[in-house]
């Protein structure tokens, strides 16, 4: 066997690799997202911290931070409410009946180093977090 074709084996192998990585559990999120890490984190300690921040009222306590690693990397997120999100006089309707709603789940904010976000909002209810950030197109 010469050197080209080992090359052209790894390089089969290699594609071959590629192709079939898959998300967390080997299952792809969906047709453009194939590769994804769920994130391990303290879920009473966030619930706790939310709660903390919901009736702080200085300025420095009203922060949400939640810290974790990901993709090889270290995040911190620092989050505030922001009801602003919202239209003051909002009403959620479920099956045809006004339902109330509370707002102060809802966060923004910004990963410390990291590239800015565009848009970074979170939802946190009962310690578990979603959080979306769209970063700029360079």
């Amino acid at each position: 066997m010469n050197l080209i074709d080992m090359v052209l084996i790894q390089l089969l192998l290699l594609f071959n690799c590629l192709w079939n990585i898959k998300g967390q559990y080997g299952n792809p999120l969906n047709k453009y997202i194939h590769h994804y890490e769920g994130l391990s984190y303290d879920t009473e300690a966030l619930h706790s911290n939310h709660q903390r921040a919901k009736r702080a009222v200085s300025h420095e306590d009203k922060v949400l931070q939640l810290d974790f690693h990901a993709h090889g990397r270290h995040f911190n997120l620092r989050m505030k409410r922001d009801t602003s999100l919202f239209s003051p006089d909002l009403k959620v309707e479920v099956s045809g009946v006004e339902a109330p709603y509370d707002p102060s789940h809802i966060y923004t904010g910004e990963i410390f180093g990291s590239s800015p976000c565009l848009q970074q909002c979170s939802h946190v209810t009962q310690g578990k977090n979603r959080l979306r950030c769209v970063y700029p197109v360079m």
